[in-house]
């Protein structure tokens, strides 16, 4: 039997785009050729699934992967505001942590009459994942600074 491996979306478009541009090549043979390029064995017929359900696969949000499972963010005004600050607060220089955006998302939801928000550390890993919000840890002298700059500047943001 053997192992299935699923696509990811960026392959699936990739075949997709390489199936529009080269619509005379068998399917077979493009299953061959991108069997070796992903170095995952991709049968015919997943070929052929990808070219007849190309217009569905081509709408899907490549954050959420499937559309029709997510529905609208019920707390997008907390998700705005906190990448506003996230990007304000990087381009003076503050290093970040879980701890200190938690408690920013918490604080604006306060602002916002959502007392039924709850920053947990679930919530921030999905706004991480849905914003592609990366953390850094800064070594040598860019990670030397105090923590009483850090918090001088986190108090004085404009936000």
């Amino acid at each position: 039997m053997r192992k299935c491996s699923r696509l990811s979306y960026d392959q699936k478009r990739e075949i997709i785009n390489y199936l529009i541009d080269n619509s005379s090549l068998s399917l077979r043979r493009v299953s061959e050729i991108f069997s070796s390029r992903f170095k995952k064995s991709i049968s015919r017929r997943a070929i052929n699934d990808l070219k007849l359900n190309k217009q569905k696969i081509l709408g899907i949000n490549p954050i959420y992967g499937r559309s029709s499972r997510f529905s609208k963010l019920r707390y997008s005004a907390i998700d705005s505001e906190i990448i506003a600050w996230i990007d304000y607060m990087e381009s003076i220089g503050v290093c970040l942590n879980d701890e200190i955006i938690l408690s920013k998302a918490t604080e604006i939801a306060a602002l916002n009459g959502l007392f039924e928000f709850k920053a947990s550390k679930g919530w921030l890993e999905k706004f991480k994942k849905r914003h592609n919000v990366k953390l850094r840890i800064f070594h040598g002298e860019l990670g030397s600074k105090t923590s009483k700059t850090k918090s001088k500047t986190l108090k004085n943001y404009p936000f």
